[in-house]
């Protein structure tokens, strides 16, 4: 997991995919934001723009991926994210090859802040929860999901 501002992009530069990912986000401005998905680099790395109204924790759930890392960059609003291991939770529907997703139950280890220009980095061991309402208020979120591949 990385949990920055998009700022300090540069710093991760030399991590295949996510690096150019970051570059990319660092450069987007507001008009270039997409409505639809964009392939920055064919299935290897593209962005889904997400809008949606945020919940409390109880109404989401953790998901996990095995071949893409996401990139959780949010551009207005702010959005909790719970992560855990995806061991320490109870699987809910089992990890799906072709969709690269699973969802999961349990309890949080950590939380994070997502509030506009900052990113957080999962990978395979960080399962998340997201679409979370920080203050228990829902309340509107727009941000970017960049998917980017780990194994071919």
């Amino acid at each position: 997991m990385i949990f920055d501002h998009i700022r300090h992009a540069a710093l991760y530069q030399a991590l295949p995919g996510v690096g150019e990912a970051l570059a990319w986000l660092s450069e987007l401005s507001e008009e270039d934001i997409p409505d639809h998905r964009l392939e920055l680099d064919g299935t290897r790395l593209f962005a889904n723009p997400v809008s949606f109204t945020s919940r409390p924790a109880c109404d989401c759930r953790f998901e996990a991926h095995r071949r893409y890392a996401d990139i959780h960059f949010v551009r207005e609003g702010a959005e909790a994210v719970e992560l855990q291991l995806p061991e320490a939770l109870t699987v809910e529907v089992p990890y799906d090859p072709a969709a690269d997703i699973g969802f999961y139950s349990g309890p949080a280890m950590a939380r994070c802040i997502l509030k506009p220009g900052m990113f957080l980095v999962t990978y395979p061991e960080d399962a998340h929860k997201v679409g979370i309402a920080p203050d228990d208020h829902p309340a509107p979120v727009r941000k970017l999901v960049v998917k980017v591949q780990l194994e071919p």
